[in-house]
């Protein structure tokens, strides 16, 4: 009986070895195909949840599936998303399209990004609670203006999503400022971003403050991908 139980014990580990190799692969072919469906720069990390693997490839039905992506173009913004993580849930083969009943995403967007948008003598960053920052944080700014005299302020700026565009405006002087001042970092940061070609096929549901940069909540249903993942 002990000989049986080692024995046993040898073939689930060996079983259980075969099973995560298996859904490895599948996760490298997986983000293979993303990477050339979605236009990504880089392969993303993709990891197939739940055990057995082998029996939901077998049936071409994954419960769960997460992709993590990095450096992803926003369209031809000119703005790339620094991380994006994509929890997929029912996610079904058939022939060579994938479909997942649901996602749920969470991407960043560096403050570095932004900054470089708005131009040169712009510099964005996170103003936490205790520096000042209302609840949560707010989104400080460095600006140089040249009129009406060259000079460099600083201030605080509004972030907020309208209709699927990432909208920064509103500038606030610390000092106040005079007019012309004012009206002159107000043109220098105000940005329009669109965000209505993230990848995956997922929606900004809100957006956030964090000191990694600007947070995207996403979600998406009833997804479909021309791929040939999951081989």
């Amino acid at each position: 009986m002990k000989k049986l139980g080692i024995v046993l014990a040898v073939l689930l580990v060996l079983a259980l070895a075969v099973d995560r190799g298996g859904a490895w692969v599948a996760g490298r072919l997986a983000g293979e195909a993303l990477q050339s469906s979605q236009d990504l720069p880089e392969r993303p990390d993709v990891t197939v949840r739940g055990f057995p693997f082998l029996t939901q490839l077998a049936r071409q039905r994954f419960g769960e599936v997460d992709v993590s992506g990095s450096n992803v173009p926003l369209g031809g913004s000119g703005v790339s998303l620094r991380t994006i993580d994509v929890d997929l849930r029912g996610v079904e083969r058939v022939g060579e399209r994938v479909s997942a009943e649901r996602a749920r995403a969470v991407a960043v967007i560096g403050y570095d990004e932004l900054s470089a948008a708005l131009g040169d003598g712009v510099t964005l960053g996170f103003l936490p609670e205790e520096a000042g920052g209302e609840e949560g944080g707010r989104l400080g700014v460095e600006v140089r203006v040249a009129r009406p005299v060259e000079l460099t302020v600083r201030g605080t700026v509004g972030v907020r999503l309208r209709d699927d565009v990432l909208v920064l405006d509103g500038v606030r002087l610390d000092d106040g400022g005079d007019s012309g001042v004012l009206a002159a970092a107000q043109e220098l940061v105000s940005l329009r971003l669109p965000l209505a070609e993230v990848p995956f096929s997922v929606r900004v549901d809100d957006v956030s403050l964090t000191e990694a940069g600007v947070r995207l909540a996403l979600r998406g249903s009833d997804l479909r991908y021309d791929v040939a993942a999951f081989d």
